[in-house]
């Protein structure tokens, strides 16, 4: 097996499998060697024999092993490229045709709110609040709630309030968590948008009007735009040199890579941030506030609203998130962010696969997109949310060969 795994790691792919074959001669009840003979096989093409390999792998471990059913799930996927591919177009031709109702609003330059939930951000905070007051679009209202700081931040925010040219209102309490404070801002406006502002990130001067020209003049309830990324000072960050940003940045161009939007938001929340989010009062009514989640309250809230309204995505940078060593971003892919995580989407997942129609003709379920939502779940690593023998009903349904795309494999060993 080291030798294989040697051989398979220099890419001598004939040496790999050579050896492989050899140990599953010799031993072949060792899971192991099935599985990786099988990703070998994967990545040489052969979808087929792929699947049966990682079959009897998951059988003789009684599919205990996520990497072994997260590989099938690979297998499965690239097997289904082309009944995904047709399923997808299919859809979106319908689309074209029936085009999208305008129910959001009839008022083209409605009033925006912008909640901004504020808690130990003393040194961000007058940054943030004055990036609202410099936007190009004026019919804005401002409600900025201090959540118990222990900092200066409530004095800094009812300092730089006091300048403010639009209608402002400002709360200073104990603390109670963000998405509380979050809440209480929406319920303190008045305007028919909104749009959240954490008090460490900022604005682009042209934020808001690119939103409401976006999202609101095309009669959608909710969007984001392309994030751009700062640190503590200021300055950019290029996702390319920075680990964090990259990740975040790959993340984010789910939104472009997409049949939809709304698909993106199956491999993880590409808007980033809470304060990337624009939405209608209307939305947030129907679907309920921002759910008591320490990391993912936002995630969470999008994968609601999908549900009944596609997003609209701004090609533009127009939010700046800023990373910094508290960033609430740090825990969300620990322990805790997984297991929310992995909590939200079993719930979205067991709503999607059912055969419940959405009040968004493009939300991103099994009912509307056949294929292609069993394909994206699959690539996204949702692997572990697919019954047994569904999987295994999938992986027998493959013919020989497959699709030349590079997918990416895990090849460590149980």
């Amino acid at each position: 097996m080291n030798d294989a795994l040697a051989a398979q790691a220099s890419k001598d792919l004939q040496q790999a499998e050579r050896i492989y074959r050899e140990v599953v001669a010799i031993a072949p009840d060792v899971p192991d060697a099935l599985h990786m003979l099988g990703v070998l096989r994967f990545e040489q093409g052969d979808c087929k024999e792929a699947a049966q390999l990682i079959l009897q792998a998951l059988d003789l471990t009684g599919w205990r092993f996520p990497t072994f059913r997260y590989n099938l799930g690979l297998v499965i996927a690239r097997a289904h490229d082309e009944q995904a591919e047709r399923d997808r177009d299919s859809v979106i031709r319908r689309s074209r045709a029936s085009g999208r109702e305008n129910t959001a609003t009839n008022d083209a330059r409605p009033t925006v709110a912008v909640v901004v939930p504020c808690y130990n951000h003393a040194r961000f905070v007058k940054r943030a609040i004055e990036s609202v007051f410099s936007q190009t679009y004026r019919q804005i209202e401002v409600v900025v709630i201090d959540d118990g700081s222990t900092d200066d931040s409530a004095e800094v925010a009812r300092r730089t309030l006091a300048d403010s040219p639009f209608p402002s209102r400002f709360v200073a309490r104990e603390n109670r968590g963000a998405t509380t404070t979050i809440n209480e801002a929406i319920g303190l406006s008045s305007a028919p948008f909104i749009n959240i502002l954490n008090s460490d990130d900022w604005f682009s001067d042209d934020r808001i009007a690119l939103m409401v020209e976006h999202v609101v003049a095309s009669g959608a309830h909710w969007g984001f735009s392309q994030t751009a990324y700062v640190d503590d000072r200021d300055h950019p960050v290029d996702p390319r040199l920075d680990k964090r940003a990259g990740t975040l940045s790959a993340v984010a161009a789910a939104a472009t890579d997409r049949a939809t939007v709304g698909f993106s938001l199956l491999g993880g929340n590409p808007a980033i941030s809470s304060g990337n989010l624009f939405f209608s009062r209307a939305l947030f009514q129907r679907i309920g506030p921002f759910g008591s989640l320490r990391y993912n309250h936002d995630w969470e809230f999008s994968l609601r609203a999908v549900r009944v309204a596609e997003p609209e995505f701004v090609p533009a940078p127009t939010y700046y998130y800023r990373l910094h060593d508290s960033n609430t971003i740090s825990g969300a892919i620990g322990d805790g962010g997984m297991s929310e995580a992995n909590r939200m989407l079993t719930e979205f997942f067991r709503w999607a696969s059912s055969e419940q129609a959405s009040a968004n003709p493009l939300a991103p379920t099994m009912r509307t997109w056949g294929m292609y939502f069993v394909c994206s779940c699959l690539n996204s690593g949702w692997a572990g949310l697919f019954e047994a023998e569904e999987l295994r009903r999938l992986a027998l349904e493959i013919g020989a060969g497959g699709a030349d795309r590079d997918h990416r494999v895990r090849d460590r060993r149980t």
